[in-house]
């Protein structure tokens, strides 16, 4: 039974990334944000370490049946943690679809208004503006965290700050809210 439940989440995961990957390449990217490693990439070292202790310590080339078993309950570990060192190095996006995080997919219908933050910011030689997204979320969300409205956080390249803005408003005003 552990193994088909372990079997349905290694297909779930799998499932996730691979949607993921087909939004991310299905639709025509407008800006992407700056380059920045976000904390989903160190979250994923510490589900390879779990992984890591499923292993066994005896011989590997020797199995019996214990061993074996302990190799197939590190798996899902091992995929969590790439799916979080996946997400994690990949930069937020505004394409066709809508706004793609780290951690979220959000539609354009769900984007209720936008803000520019006129203060410029510097990392790594690299200047940008803050842009603050704000979405409506889902009933879970809302039951969760009591909010009808999440904020979303990019880091817009100086050189794309026209380009976003007129996409936006193109795309808000499309929409009826």
């Amino acid at each position: 039974m552990w193994d088909v439940i372990l079997g349905i989440l290694f297909l779930l995961i799998f499932i996730i990334i691979i949607r993921e990957e087909y939004i991310r390449r299905k639709y025509e990217v407008v800006v992407k944000s700056i380059k920045e490693i976000h904390y989903n990439a160190y979250f994923s070292v510490m589900w390879f370490l779990i992984a890591v202790m499923y292993l066994p310590t005896d011989s590997i080339r020797e199995f019996n049946n214990n061993e074996l078993r302990e190799i197939t309950d590190s798996i899902p570990f091992f995929t969590v943690a790439i799916l979080h060192l996946i997400s994690g190095l990949r930069r937020n996006l505004i394409n066709e679809y809508g706004i793609i995080t780290h951690n979220a997919q959000v539609k354009w219908k769900k984007v209720l208004n936008y803000e520019w933050n006129d203060k410029i910011k510097k990392k790594r030689n690299k200047e940008y503006y803050i842009l603050k997204l704000l979405i409506r979320t889902n009933k879970f969300d809302k039951k969760v965290f009591g909010s009808d409205e999440r904020k979303i956080f990019f880091k817009i390249p100086i050189e794309d700050r026209e380009k976003v803005e007129e996409y936006l408003n193109r795309k808000l005003n499309t929409w009826e809210i």
